[in-house]
């Protein structure tokens, strides 16, 4: 007896949509897309596209973006007159820069397209947003241990130099470091520094030159000058900049700025970890 037929069919077919998501798409640099003329020249380089980035084909369209763009907004920057950037144009797995290896091809092909871009807009200043992007511009260096290490973007953060790595695609050109804007999506107390790294970044973009170094900075003052300092921002109501290393019981050091040009550091701990002042002086200093 013939066996009967099924009326059903079953068959495995692969959208062709969906192989190609699982490909990687590279994400171009962006050049400014805005013809109004603006006094400032910025490029702003993140570490690698976000799947949103990846599925529209333009760097800094994604959460993060829309983060950084509102902020930009803020300190006076349009971003239609700046060149976006990424270290890798290829989106790592989950995003994520840990998932690539400095030395292949997704990293070194992108910093030299980077290369290629930035010397043609020939930026006044260059912006890091994140470890990656610092990692291009400072290299690496070696521990104790000597096992290699990456610059922390914390360390970096607000710091404005001429970048004189050789191998790097912002060789001789000016750059800030400052945290990603996925990064404060997830560390909200960081954000006023960004807005005033910005605010920076909008300086900075105006000019080409490093600022003068001229930078008069008292590292140990005696306790009297310390007070004497203290008193006279007292007395004239001046406007100052505050800069505390450590944390509430753990307080390492203050740094005081009155002027552009002038500074001073108040010590707390000592370099063998004990107080660096007798309990009556830093009494004097607190009390001032």
């Amino acid at each position: 007896m013939e066996k009967p037929q099924s009326r059903f069919t079953f068959s495995l077919t692969i959208p062709l949509f969906a192989t190609m998501e699982t490909l990687p798409r590279k994400v171009p640099n962006r050049f400014p897309t805005s013809t109004t003329q603006v006094p400032y020249r910025i490029a702003i380089i993140g570490d690698c596209p976000s799947k949103d980035d990846e599925h529209i084909a333009v760097p800094f369209v994604g959460k993060a973006g829309q983060w950084l763009k509102s902020f930009l907004r803020e300190a006076g920057i349009d971003e239609a007159a700046c060149f976006f950037g990424n270290v890798s144009q290829i989106r790592p797995a989950y995003s994520d820069m840990k998932n690539l290896t400095w030395s292949g091809l997704e990293i070194q092909q992108g910093l030299d397209q980077l290369s290629a871009d930035i010397n043609i807009f020939q930026p006044n200043l260059i912006l890091l947003l994140g470890a990656g992007a610092l990692r291009a511009a400072k290299g690496t260096y070696r521990d104790k241990k000597n096992k290699e290490k990456q610059f922390p973007i914390g360390d970096w953060r607000g710091s404005c130099w001429l970048c004189q790595e050789f191998n790097s695609p912002f060789y001789n050109y000016k750059v800030l470091a400052t945290y990603h804007p996925s990064y404060l999506m997830k560390v909200y107390p960081e954000i006023p520094l960004v807005r005033q790294d910005l605010k920076r970044a909008r300086l900075h973009g105006t000019y080409k030159e490093m600022p003068s170094e001229d930078l008069k900075l008292d590292t140990a003052p005696q306790v009297d000058t310390i007070c004497a300092r203290l008193k006279a921002i007292r007395d004239h109501n001046l406007t100052i900049s505050i800069d505390i290393e450590g944390y509430v019981g753990d307080m390492s050091c203050i740094g005081i700025s009155a002027s552009p040009k002038e500074a001073f550091i108040i010590p707390f701990s000592a370099n063998d970890g004990g107080n660096y002042w007798s309990e009556d002086d830093e009494v004097r200093i607190w009390t001032e």
